[in-house]
Formats: C-alpha cells, structure tokens, sequence
C-alpha cells in the first residue's frame, strides 16, 4: 500500500505569520490531499481507506454510494486528522486511528481519541472544492478553513453574498481577474462562518467586508464586521491564493 497524498499546503507566508493574521498565539497546521491522487491510490487499490478511519468512521464512508462523494469524505479526514498530528506531535505521539471525527449538533466537526473519547484542546476544519481537500488545526479557538476553485458561476451568484461596497473593496486587490476577486471573498465568508459556528450559520450579507491588507504577496488580511452584533467586533482572516483556488483561514 502506498501513502495517502498529503503534503503541507504550500502558502505565501509562514505558519507562524498565518497564525499572527488572524490573531492566533500559537501555530496553525494547514495539510493539503490531492483528490484525483486519492481517487487514482483508491482505484488501483494502492491505498486502503482502513489506514485512516475508525471502524465507526468506515462505516460511514461505506454509506456513501457516489464515489466522488466518498473520495471528497475521505479526503477531508485524511488531510484534517494529519493537520491535528502536525498540531500536536510535540504533545504526544499519534496515529490516524488514534482519533475520531464527529460532526457536533450543529454540524460542527470535532476531534475525539479513539480509545477514551476525549476531546483534546484542538479545533478543527475542513473544505473541499474540485481535486483538492484541505484541512486546518489550532489549539483552543473555533477555527475555519475554505478553499474555493474559480468558476465563472461566482459571477451569477454574486448578490447573494457580495455588496456594491464589498465588491469596490474587492477591485483593490493585486488580481485582475473578478472571478478571482469573488472567490477570494466568498471563501472569506465561508471561512468565517465555519469559524463563527451556531446554527443557522451567518448569512453571507450578514458579514461585510469593511478593508483589506496585503502583508505579502498573493495573500490578504479581510477585515470583516458581523451587522447584527451590537458591538460589531472586526473579524480578521487570512486569504490567498493556491493555484486557481482561493482559500481561506479564520479563528471564531
């Protein structure tokens, strides 16, 4: 068997310096898994899913009769139980099999070890979009990922989460590409929302875009302010671009 195809999602900026944008005192682990590897590994039999999941976690792996759905669900624990051993391999030593996924009420995902079902001081997050899967772990703090493939249908949906005002903010960046420009914004949001966590999640208009900085090269600080909070605190995230993708990393 050959091993899954996981690699450190390369950024533009270090992890300590991703951490500092978005207000994190400690250091953020960010893995990437390339789904059409994975699908390949998954179709010659080179890799075996059992390697990553729980007897309970296979289970519903199974369940899934599409198989580009069972690749992406796959993908997504791969990559965010990698980032959560990177997190805490100066803590304790530990396997994939050691921990466990599960989805919180709210639809939350949340890490447990597998042999006392204790929940480590570790948040998580995970986002798919096309051939890849990313995955993000921080210690203590709600946290969320997004990664967004451009898609000409950012253009057709763009009421629903961008405004006239977000959308001039928007045409400052080092981009000249609108497709771009929107993904990075609605991955912004979704990242954001992820972190912010409750249910129903913020809506898309509910986050406005108030400023953006550019601390270094294809990668942006967005400020956002939530309308409906009484006190409107400024909630940074960190976004970039990975190839044609946008992705986005936020702290709750």
């Amino acid at each position: 068997m050959t091993s899954a195809p996981i690699q450190g999602l390369p950024l533009p900026l270090s992890p300590s310096e991703l951490g500092t944008i978005i207000g994190l005192k400690s250091t953020p682990f960010v893995t990437l898994v390339s789904l059409s590897d994975l699908q390949h590994q998954l179709g010659d039999k080179t890799l075996d899913p059992a390697l990553f999941l729980t007897e309970t976690e296979l289970e519903k792996y199974r369940s899934y009769s599409y198989p580009k759905r069972r690749v992406e669900w796959l993908g997504g624990r791969i990559a965010v139980k990698r980032a959560a051993i990177e997190l805490l391999n100066d803590r304790q030593a530990s396997d994939y099999l050691d921990w466990q996924i599960t989805p919180d009420p709210d639809g939350r995902p949340f890490l447990t070890r597998v042999d006392d079902h204790v929940k480590p001081a570790v948040e998580i997050s995970l986002s798919h979009s096309h051939e890849l899967s990313v995955g993000l772990a921080v210690f203590e703090v709600p946290c969320g990922i997004d990664i967004q493939k451009t898609s000409p249908a950012v253009i057709r949906v763009r009421e629903k989460f961008c405004t006239g005002r977000e959308k001039t903010i928007c045409e400052t960046l080092a981009v000249n590409n609108e497709e771009m420009q929107l993904t990075l914004l609605w991955s912004a949001k979704e990242a954001l929302r992820k972190a912010r966590g409750g249910s129903p999640l913020t809506g898309f208009l509910e986050m406005e875009l108030v400023s953006l900085a550019n601390p270094e090269v294809d990668c942006w600080t967005f400020s956002f302010r939530i309308r409906k909070t009484a006190d409107q605190p400024i909630h940074r995230v960190a976004v970039f671009i990975y190839q044609d993708y946008g992705c986005s990393v936020a702290l709750g």
